[in-house]
């Protein structure tokens, strides 16, 4: 399944679905595509800086300087560390505003984390309006539900198996009536499990793996989308749920557990992905599982998974060889004894950690070149 995934590009990258069309206004409709960004973040923007404005500490800092607005607002999260003019409530909301609106920068997307279940709003091209790209929010809600939270709080709506969406009380009426949609990443992330056969997910070793593209190039992934209406405020929410198909070879060791992957669509068959008269039967024959030569995988560090800091920075992928942790954790693993393995894994890990800061660009870069057999044995 996919959780979490990235997009780091600027706008004039997200423009390649453009590349292979004959418009006669591309510029135009270039502009206008992403104009629909710039509508979300602005009240966003807003509502964030009238909530700074209460505290002189909050209110001298620069929206333009996330990584240290959002190490204060860690700091407030403490009550004892927290202004009396915020409640912890204020805190949160500070964060989600913050979180949200970073992602988008005057020249593209830095979305070096998203988590899927804080349900922001990601472009997406649909089979609607192929030609713009609009703000859907990870999550579907389809049409006919009555309760839109009801609904989000009930279970995981991230995700669906593309195999089974023709049968699915939740997605099939998405389905037929053709709402496909793409969605540009850089890649995305899963974790790879040492011990399977181990019940309990806290004993289990699991290893962070950054799945991306050799050129660096956005791919598009493919799912469905909705349009819901709120029957109070008639206001519309529009969202989307990612497909899942079998996993290629890569994905197959690294997502050892599922065995799965997100639908990935190549760009000689986008335009016949969102064309809105394919069948569904040819449009679930598209669910395969991706061949991209340029695919890569490596093992990432930990922060990924650390909730008291800031993720959405470049170093939340960058490469950490875990074989010194996984070499003296696999004696107790082989004898059975997990909890120990475990433990002994922490503990390594944490002592390996403290070379993530001398990590940069580069190294992502030149993990993202290796071949494919150096990075499955887990050497980054």
């Amino acid at each position: 399944m996919c959780f979490f995934k990235s997009l780091t590009a600027s706008y004039d990258d997200l423009a390649f679905y453009y590349g292979n069309r004959n418009l006669d206004h591309l510029v135009k409709e270039f502009e206008a595509s992403f104009q629909s960004i710039q509508n979300h973040v602005q009240p966003i923007r807003e509502k964030l800086s009238v909530l700074m404005d209460r505290d002189p500490q909050l209110a001298q800092l620069s929206l333009m300087q996330p990584n240290q607005l959002y190490n204060q607002l860690l700091s407030y999260s403490k009550k004892a560390g927290r202004p009396a003019v915020y409640t912890q409530q204020d805190v949160t909301l500070m964060k989600r505003y913050l979180r949200d609106i970073e992602r988008f920068q005057p020249s593209g997307i830095s979305a070096y984390y998203e988590n899927g279940f804080d349900l922001f709003a990601t472009p997406v091209l649909t089979a609607g309006d192929p030609e713009n790209y609009k703000m859907f929010h990870w999550g579907l809600v389809p049409t006919e539900v009555p309760d839109k939270n009801a609904w989000l709080d009930e279970k995981e709506r991230l995700n669906a198996k593309s195999e089974w969406v023709p049968m699915s009380d939740d997605f099939r009426h998405t389905f037929e009536k053709g709402q496909r949609y793409l969605i540009p990443v850089s890649g995305f992330y899963e974790w790879r499990t040492l011990d399977e056969e181990v019940g309990d997910e806290d004993a289990k070793i699991k290893i962070p793996y950054y799945v991306t593209f050799r050129d660096q190039k956005p791919r598009m992934m493919a799912g469905l989308y909705s349009r819901w209406r709120n029957p109070l405020t008639n206001e519309f929410y529009y969202s989307y749920v990612l497909l899942t198909t079998k996993a290629n070879a890569i994905l197959e060791y690294v997502h050892n557990t599922k065995k799965r992957m997100p639908v990935f669509i190549p760009q000689e068959q986008w335009s016949k992905w969102l064309d809105k008269t394919l069948s569904p039967r040819e449009s679930l024959q598209m669910c395969q599982p991706y061949l991209d030569p340029d695919m890569r995988a490596y093992t990432i560090t930990k922060l990924l998974s650390s909730n008291d800091a800031h993720r959405n920075v470049p170093h939340v992928r960058y490469p950490m060889n875990y074989n010194p942790a996984i070499e003296q954790a696999i004696y107790f693993l082989q004898a059975g004894n997990h909890k120990q393995a475990l433990e002994v894994f922490r503990e390594a890990v944490a002592r390996s950690t403290a070379n993530a800061n001398q990590i940069d660009i580069q190294h992502l870069e030149l993990a993202a070149r290796q071949p494919i057999i150096a990075e499955l044995s887990l050497a980054a």
